[in-house]
């Protein structure tokens, strides 16, 4: 820069002694105009500092108005100075001079009042300014968001592209950011246009738009009392879609918005969405699409989204886990005589579903004896419910080991037969391991805690198994009566 060039305008004079930290030296600018170089003293008032600015450079002033401001003039900073970050501003710092806040809203609220041109420009201008503080609070005061939200609005659904056009949702997201604004304001239709936008496959649409669409009803689940508002106008499967959108931020904006769904979810209603979620298509879509791929899973909220998930899934399990048997559950009773048929009557339990309803017909009933149940490895032989009665493990001990018989019958008999006859100090009674093994696995994978703030932890093989606790028990049991052979033999 041409120093011969460069206006010097005379400092104000100022109480401060020259080696006052208070003072630093910078330059302001305000094209076309020549840029001064001033001494910015952090004890002088901002607003007296640019009067002096506007003084030098012949500008009008109205009294009753803050008409300019001084901005930050940085790559990565080009906030409004403020009382708040004026001490920010340090020796050799270049700033510009131009329209305040207060003025700049001005002119965004006469636009967005005006042609539908006009709005589009109004809210493409909004989002160089959406984020910053200063501006947020000024705009939130003169009812700026509620404009904005009327825009949204009143969009007709066949012009979806002006929203995407002008960037409306992304400003309207980073303005919620500031925390000015609650967001129990939105109403139905507001709702109900964002949720057109996520789930209309054929929109053609930005992705930072539909990014900004899914954080949106994500908050508006976690942070207001509009769930049932946003629950009604989507489907796990429509945002399932977006799973496979090659963006990893919208990847991970449809997996919020599905866990916040699932988290507030009451107990029918999260049973559902975990079925839905348990569909192959579905898991493979996370599978294929996010753990897989190289570094996409990696990242600490991709992660924490996972381990949210896995952890929801999970606790599916914990109604079943925390309810003990009664004696008198017929449902509960034809489930152990359907364990002792498969071990010891050579059935394969029939038609190999988990379908309660769905049972064991056979042409003959033998009469069962506590013989049987103790061969099983039942504490209480005569009446075997009894063992479930302590929770945790509850009906779900009872859940996997019949499911382990029906899908695994030979590991199964393997597993009753190899320690139903060799005396106590060498057996490893299946009933009472299968007990404790459910016992233990709940503990270690946590069944019925909420997932953790911070919680970036998640395992694969949850997301690769229709019945992943399952078969990880029948895994893990096999291992144990493995293990505890080779130990006694």
């Amino acid at each position: 820069m041409d120093s011969s060039t460069v206006a010097r305008p005379k400092p104000a004079p100022t109480n401060a002694s020259p080696k006052d930290n208070s003072i630093v030296k910078i330059a302001v600018q305000m094209s076309p105009r020549p840029p001064q170089f001033i001494e910015f003293n952090q004890k002088q008032p901002l607003l007296a500092i640019i009067q002096e600015l506007c003084n030098f450079w012949g500008l009008s002033l109205d009294p009753n108005e803050s008409q300019y401001s001084l901005r930050f003039n940085m790559e990565e900073n080009r906030a409004f100075v403020s009382e708040k970050n004026r001490l920010d501003v340090k020796n050799g710092f270049v700033l510009e001079l131009g329209l305040s806040p207060s003025k700049i809203t001005q002119g965004i609220l006469k636009q967005l009042s005006g042609t539908p041109e006009e709005k589009i420009k109004a809210v493409q201008e909004l989002s160089a300014y959406c984020n910053d503080p200063t501006f947020a609070a000024e705009f939130t005061d003169k009812k700026g968001m509620e404009m904005l939200i009327s825009y949204v609005e009143t969009t007709d659904a066949g012009k979806f592209s002006d929203l995407t056009k002008a960037n409306a949702l992304p400003a309207f997201v980073d303005l919620m950011d500031h925390g000015l604004t609650q967001w129990d304001v939105l109403e139905p239709a507001f709702i109900k246009k964002v949720a057109g936008l996520i789930n209309n496959q054929s929109n053609l649409q930005d992705s930072r738009t539909l990014q900004a669409s899914l954080s949106i009803l994500e908050s508006l689940v976690l942070q207001s009392a509009k769930y049932s508002a946003v629950e009604r106008e989507l489907t796990i499967p429509n945002l399932a879609m977006h799973l496979q959108n090659p963006s990893p931020a919208i990847q991970q904006n449809a997996l919020a918005l599905i866990n916040a769904l699932f988290l507030k979810a009451d107990d029918a209603k999260r049973n559902a969405i975990a079925g839905t979620l348990n569909v192959r298509q579905i898991r493979n879509s996370i599978v294929m699409n996010i753990i897989t791929v190289p570094g996409r899973a990696s990242g600490n909220e991709m992660a924490h989204q996972l381990h949210v998930l896995q952890t929801l899934m999970l606790n599916v399990l914990e109604d079943r886990m925390n309810r003990a048997l009664d004696p008198g559950d017929t449902e509960a009773q034809e489930k152990v005589r359907e364990l002792r048929r498969i071990a010891f009557d050579g059935s394969d339990g029939g038609s190999g579903s988990l379908d309660p309803s769905v049972k064991d017909v056979t042409t003959r009933h033998p009469k069962t004896s506590p013989r049987d149940f103790r061969k099983l490895g039942f504490k209480n032989d005569t009446t075997p419910l009894n063992d479930f009665a302590q929770t945790p493990p509850g009906a779900l001990a009872l859940d996997v080991m019949l499911y382990f018989a029906r899908y695994h019958p030979e590991k199964y008999t393997r597993v009753v037969l190899e320690n139903s006859g060799r005396g106590d100090e060498y057996d490893c009674p299946f009933a009472r391991a299968a007990i404790e093994l459910t016992k233990l696995l709940c503990e270690i994978l946590k069944i019925g805690e909420p997932p953790q703030e911070q919680g970036t932890s998640f395992h694969p093989m949850f997301f690769n198994h229709d019945h992943p606790f399952e078969e990880l028990f029948c895994v893990c049991l096999v291992v144990v009566n493995k293990t505890w052979k080779e130990m006694r033999a």
